[in-house]
């Protein structure tokens, strides 16, 4: 994976601290950009665009494309970024002090994570069902960022938490039934094993005492 270009442009702001923004109609293609790109990511009919066919999608040229985003990996990685930062903000606003701050959250997550027909958004498709298109040096990132997220939802069950609410088909309820019951499991001391009973000594059989007598009489 090449240096996504928001990186190099960050190098360069620092170098041109005067250098002027973008303009809306550039803003509006970069958004375009973004947009188109994980409508295509998404799609599981789909190999993983290129920054060429991304070009033929949009009606643009290649180099127009890449003076926004150097390759699909850049442009992922803003997605992801973007979503990830947007999903932390949602859940930042309960207060820490609010008693029903877990349950907040975790609606503030689903609400987040949920389009109008009660699906998934494009964006939270793509870390979820396309996980494994990430750039290898992109994915420890957004696993921690996930785990991060997790934790404050769900403590000691971050990975259920995740693994629920990356199910489109529960409901908030539900949700929080089986958080709950997996928040008891997971604090519930360990059953230790019982010590083996001492086994008994073996009753004595009984002793029969047989009386032989012949059958012939001599």
């Amino acid at each position: 994976m090449e240096t996504p270009l928001r990186v190099l442009r960050a190098h360069i702001d620092k170098m041109f601290p005067d250098r002027p923004p973008l303009s809306e109609k550039e803003r509006e293609r970069l958004e375009r950009i973004i947009a188109v790109t994980q409508s295509l990511l998404v799609d599981l009919r789909r190999k993983p665009p290129t920054i060429s066919g991304l070009a033929r999608s949009l009606g643009m040229t290649t180099a127009a494309v890449q003076r926004h985003f150097l390759d699909i990996d850049s442009i992922l990685a803003e997605i992801l970024v973007r979503h990830l930062t947007m999903l932390a903000a949602a859940i930042g606003k309960i207060p820490d002090a609010d008693p029903n701050r877990m349950a907040r959250q975790r609606v503030a997550y689903i609400e987040a994570t949920r389009t109008a027909d009660g699906g998934l958004t494009e964006p939270h498709r793509l870390l979820v069902h396309r996980r494994h298109t990430l750039p290898k040096d992109l994915l420890p990132q957004v696993e921690q960022m996930r785990l991060r997220i997790g934790e404050t939802l769900g403590g000691k069950v971050a990975l259920t938490a995740l693994m629920l609410l990356d199910q489109p088909g529960l409901k908030v309820t539900e949700i929080e039934t089986m958080l709950a019951v997996a928040a008891r499991l997971a604090a519930a001391p360990e059953a230790k094993p019982a010590p083996p009973k001492a086994m008994a000594p073996p009753a004595e059989m009984p002793r029969y005492h047989h009386r032989h007598t012949s059958r012939y009489r001599h």
